[in-house]
């Protein structure tokens, strides 16, 4: 049975231009210049020649003036309907406030950034039609304007009454460019009769029952037939085939259907077997044509938790468990690609979560003041094994809560409607959460609306109130707290979902965000601009030989965020299961900055990125000492871990340990399926001159590499935390996080 292919023509290949529209009068003002669909405003403009580019210096400040318009996109194309067929744009995010025109006549609204705008226009097309999107300009409150303290806390009231991405407000790592645009796909969706299929839910379980729910629409009541083809998404294999008789009514309509899979392949993450997807097909027939066709890919596979051994009072059990087999989350944080939300294509999501999974990286999360990403993204993450942790657009109400309007709690409600609807076919979202850093007891009554949205529209995954609580940890007392990597080590929860330190990225970069002279020495402002915390930079590099050269900067930052991201996850993962998952803050960058990113906004890594490489490699070896300073002719005592989150024994493997180019000593450890194994009480002699780096070698019997590491014994904390500044971001977490009784 040959399926026919839905109907959509991209509004992307359209001629599109825009306008600038006063808001007082309503009125364009000026001559239109070419536009891009998906896109924004920023990028029209930056291509057009009409602002600098807002990543160079300061310049984004000379944008702010773009918020104070609104922006009217049009184009033009042709076609009526024929008799009998229907038409709809299907807007997949718009961004943020938005009206929509065709041939002069308002066809609807839309309020909400993630959630689509779907129009049906069948009566009202031309010969020639004109479209217009009217973007409606957010202009800057007081507290946009002034320039002094943290953007995540100055805006925090004013940015809260809207579900538009967080970061655009301003943030510690993002410049405040909040601009506007279509920024995700859209189409021009055509049936070719009374019938529209309007979404599709795929439901499996791993014993292969697949319970799908077709959702339509019809103009016409009358007899008809679902057809449908299930298959393996990527090869050539055995497809099940049926076809449904159907009465079909006026209106809205939903019909379910179920089918059973004969021993399916699973879907895994990478490191646990294959991500085997299928691909369900189906077409509405009415009067015996084809009137509309839909089709989707799906994975077989479960996700449950276990509780954690030794877990502090209040936790939910946080050890994942996939197709039956535990996992250690090596998770890594994931924040938008670009603040300029055109630029975001499939090939540079390919690119970034590529090097995520090579770096070793089983867990995304989809941080909360950021995006519903693309479907590109999700697509891929399907594709090569990567799990997601999705938030829903909350994030960082510290000391407000939410709006209780009705307005406020409507926009929530099909907000998140709409991204679970988007995202519940993805087998790679493994868990909902509200967002990030949200005070739960001030805005309880948010947080219900989506746990409510989440049951009634999935109900197959966890739902998790807000990130970090019940057991889900934010260790910020390194940096913020300017504490030390025992601060870490102390670290009780099952999972630490952020911890991070920031770094400047390579000369290549730091001279095209300031230029070659502005680069070095620093100017405070600029650099503050692009993000750089000077107090805590300067504190955690302080450790490392500087010569005063920009050079010598770079590399003290990137080498501390190295050893400290490197040391606690390996610190961590030598304890699983009493720790079920890391998330390191952050991966990438979405302007070129100095932040917390181990790959910066260009692509190139820090040196972060080869350490994590080693630390987060599912079969690792590492070197446990204790963490101080070393002298020559001093014994530095140590412990080999061998932490394997592979399925597969390994047997006795052989650890090798030098330091320079000199064989120190070996180690025989057996290695079972996914498990820790110890080689305790070693010690090394630091008999040469420095510098001293442990160099650790994993081989088979037949001298095989499976696994390598290094430590460096020249980096520990350089200055001591105070005490008190450590008790306060403690007791700051634990304030945020305790629920209502």
């Amino acid at each position: 049975m040959n399926l026919t292919q839905r109907r959509l023509t991209s509004l992307g290949d359209l001629k599109w231009e825009v306008l600038r529209v006063d808001k007082k009068t309503g009125q364009p003002t000026g001559n239109p210049f070419p536009g891009r669909v998906p896109g924004d405003i920023l990028s029209d403009l930056l291509a057009n020649g009409m602002i600098e580019d807002p990543y160079r210096g300061r310049n984004s400040d000379k944008c702010k003036w773009v918020n104070n318009y609104d922006w009217l996109y049009r184009a033009r194309f042709e076609g009526r309907c024929p008799p009998g067929e229907r038409r709809f744009l299907r807007f997949m995010g718009v961004d943020y406030e938005s009206w929509f025109r065709l041939g002069g006549r308002v066809i609807g609204s839309h309020e909400g950034m993630f959630s689509r705008a779907v129009f049906e226009i069948t009566a009202l097309l031309e010969d020639l039609n004109e479209l217009e999107v009217l973007l409606v300009g957010q202009a800057d409150s007081i507290e946009e304007k002034l320039s002094f303290g943290n953007p995540v806390t100055r805006t925090e009231r004013v940015r809260i009454k809207k579900l538009k991405a967080q970061y655009s407000y301003g943030w510690d790592f993002a410049p405040a460019l909040k601009g506007a645009g279509i920024w995700d796909d859209a189409f021009l969706h055509a049936t070719s009769g009374p019938i529209a299929i309007d979404d599709l839910w795929i439901a499996p379980d791993v014993n292969g029952l697949v319970n799908i729910v077709i959702y339509l629409t019809s103009r016409a009541s009358g007899s008809g037939a679902i057809r449908w083809r299930l298959e393996p998404a990527e090869e050539n294999g055995p497809a099940i085939e049926g076809e449904v008789e159907t009465e079909y009514v006026t209106g809205p309509q939903r019909f379910p259907i179920t089918v059973l899979v004969e021993k399916p392949a699973l879907w895994n993450p990478w490191e646990m077997g294959a991500p085997y997807l299928y691909k369900f097909s189906a077409e509405a027939v009415g009067d015996g044509d084809v009137s509309d066709s839909i089709s989707d890919t799906f994975g077989f596979r479960s996700i449950g938790y276990e509780a954690n051994p030794g877990a502090p009072s209040g936790c939910d059990p946080w050890t994942v468990v996939v197709n039956g087999r535990r996992m250690f989350m090596r998770g890594i944080n994931w924040v938008p690609l670009d603040s300029l939300l055109g630029r975001i294509t499939a090939e540079r999501y390919e690119s970034a979560l590529r090097s995520i999974r090579e770096m070793g990286a089983n867990v995304i999360r989809v941080w909360g003041g950021g995006l519903r990403e693309k479907r590109a993204f999700y697509d891929l993450c399907d594709k090569i094994g990567l799990l997601v942790w999705q938030e829903f657009p909350l994030a960082c109400a510290f000391f407000n809560h939410y709006p209780r309007s009705q307005r406020f709690r409507k926009t929530l409600f099909n907000e998140v409607g709409d991204i679970i609807r988007q995202l519940r076919n993805h087998p790679c979202v493994m868990l909902w959460s509200s967002g990030n850093e949200v005070h739960l007891r001030r805005n309880r009554a948010v947080l219900d609306i989506i746990h409510r949205q989440v049951e009634s529209l999935d109900g197959t995954r966890r739902f998790h109130p807000i990130s970090p609580s019940r057991g889900d940890a934010h260790n910020w007392v390194v940096w913020h707290g300017k504490g030390n990597l025992e601060d870490y080590l102390e670290e009780k929860s099952p999972v630490i979902s952020e911890f991070g330190l920031q770094a400047v990225p390579n000369r290549e970069t730091v001279e095209w965000m300031f230029g070659p002279e502005g680069a070095w020495p620093p100017d405070k402002k600029t650099w503050t601009h692009h993000n750089i915390q000077f107090d805590k930079m300067n504190k955690y590099a302080s450790r490392a030989p500087q010569d005063g050269s920009l050079s010598s900067y770079i590399e003290a930052t990137q080498r501390m965020q190295a050893h400290v991201l490197k040391t606690a996850v390996e610190r961590w993962r030598r304890l699983k299961f009493r720790h079920s998952g890391v998330g390191i803050w952050q991966f990438n960058e979405p302007w070129p900055c100095i932040c917390w990113s181990v790959v910066d906004y260009f692509g190139r890594p820090k040196q972060a990125y080869a350490a994590l490489k080693m630390a987060m490699a599912p079969l690792m070896v590492a070197a446990y000492h204790p963490l101080k300073e070393w002298r020559q002719g001093q014994q530095v005592p140590f412990d080999i871990a061998v932490v394997n989150d592979l399925h597969q024994d390994f047997g006795d493997l052989i650890a090798m340990v030098k330091i320079g180019s000199k064989n120190k000593l070996q180690a025989k450890i057996k290695v079972r399926a996914n498990s820790v194994a110890v080689a305790e009480d070693l010690s090394i002699s630091l008999d040469s001159s420095p510098p001293w780096v442990i160099h650790l070698t994993l081989l088979d019997p037949e001298g095989n590499e499976l696994a390598q590491n290094e430590h460096d014994l020249m980096i520990f904390d350089p200055q001591r935390a105070s005490p008190y500044t450590r008790y306060i971001f403690r007791l700051m977490w634990k304030w945020m996080t305790k629920e209502r009784p």
